[in-house]
């Protein structure tokens, strides 16, 4: 209709009404999994230190930039292209390993301290 010049009927939509709207600012949980297995969460990496730990499914995962800067079926979690706390394992599957899937809670990243002996 556009190209050949006809009306569109656009109608404003307001923002508190489209889908997702009313998400709050973080969120603590899986909200997706990709298809290569990686674990996106509701939590904005840029609220979070560059050196803290993520804990999920028990397991205390470091932040890293790259894949590249793991070893080969370590997991550990980044800030993914949209700004969140993404979980990925390098050459492997997040949800496999991890047991996780959407919807499981995750601890946000703390920083590390140094000489504290941490529990989990």
């Amino acid at each position: 209709r556009l190209c050949r010049g006809q009306d569109l009927s656009l109608t404003t939509l307001a923002t508190r009404d489209l889908v997702g709207s009313r998400w709050g600012c973080s969120l603590a949980a899986i909200v997706y999994r990709d298809r290569y297995g990686n674990l996106m969460t509701g939590l904005s990496a840029e609220d979070h230190p560059g050196d803290g730990r993520l804990v999920a499914a028990g397991r205390r995962l470091r932040r890293v930039r790259t894949f590249c800067e793991v070893e080969a079926g370590e997991p550990f979690w980044y800030e993914n292209a949209l700004g969140l706390v993404e979980i990925a394992v390098n050459q492997g599957r997040a949800d496999r390993m991890l047991g996780l899937g959407p919807g499981d809670p995750v601890t946000p990243p703390v920083p590390e301290v140094a000489g504290a002996r941490h529990h989990v």
